[in-house]
């Protein structure tokens, strides 16, 4: 069949008494297997493509105003593909656990590329609104490219945790190395002019609430677009939120690279970069 099916009962409240409809009985079973979850492609605007065929046991109890569902979602041969980023993340078995009120994805490796990311999660909500949340991510040798602007391999860990006031992003022995090909010109961007990557025009409220605790080293990475051919190292942290990033660090340039400015090309012999 592989549909989705829910059956129960809910209470129905025909005589104005809100004290007996808050009081009474919910009791629904909510069910299905082997079902397709490419439907769920593009729901979410970042999700471009979503694979695997999952099975699904859950029932609500509780009351109306305080429902408690208990159960499980069981995804297998699971591929996300987030927007504007390479590759998809493939696991063979993602599990949801649904216990009252929290939400939690038991630990899995997820492939990506030739490289690997351990994650888990945990959502708490009080009747349907976000109490807290918790996420942490272990990176061997992850591919991460996003479209058009970098090809890197990170190592490392990221932990995200906060509630409804506030968050944190943290990073501990974070590495990354590849390439950056990010569209630049060092004239345009001196004078202030074309595509800079700037902040978001507006405030997003869950951004502002988030703060940054992250520190990455990069023992080498090479830039490649019309502003630079050079491989560089060093490292920066990232603090402030993720709404309005402060970023520190410093760079030194490796030998034999080239910078362009107003058309014309500076061979680099030593080169640092404190910010």
């Amino acid at each position: 069949d592989r549909t989705l099916v829910a059956y129960g009962t809910i209470p129905y409240d025909t005589d104005g008494d809100d004290g007996a409809f808050a009081r009474s009985n919910v009791a629904i079973t909510v069910e299905g297997e082997d079902l397709d979850l490419s439907f769920l492609s593009g729901i979410v605007y970042d999700l471009e493509r979503v694979r695997g065929r999952g099975d699904v046991q859950l029932t609500v109890g509780g009351t109306p105003f305080a429902p408690r569902s208990v159960g499980g979602i069981y995804v297998q041969d699971a591929e996300i593909k987030l927007r504007d980023f390479n590759p998809p993340l493939n696991a063979s078995e993602l599990q949801f656990i649904v216990d009252g009120d929290e939400v939690s994805m038991k630990p899995v490796a997820m492939k990506a590329g030739d490289g690997s990311i351990y994650v888990f999660s945990r959502i708490a909500h009080e009747n349907f609104k976000l109490a807290s949340y918790e996420a942490h991510a272990t990176l061997n040798q992850a591919d991460i490219e996003l479209i058009g602007s970098s090809k890197l391999t990170a190592d490392g860990s990221l932990s995200l945790s906060g509630d409804r006031q506030r968050g944190q992003l943290s990073g501990t022995s974070l590495t990354v190395s590849g390439i950056v090909t990010h569209p630049l010109n060092l004239g345009t961007l001196i004078l202030g002019t074309g595509d800079v990557i700037r902040p978001q025009a507006a405030p997003d409220p869950l951004l502002e609430q988030i703060a940054l605790d992250v520190e990455i080293d990069v023992p080498r990475l090479r830039i490649r677009n019309a502003m630079a051919d050079i491989e560089v190292e060093g490292g920066f942290a990232l603090s402030g939120t993720a709404q309005n990033p402060v970023v520190t660090g410093n760079t030194a340039a490796l030998d034999n690279g080239n910078i362009v400015y107003m058309d014309t090309k500076f061979q680099v012999e030593t080169g640092r970069m404190e910010f």
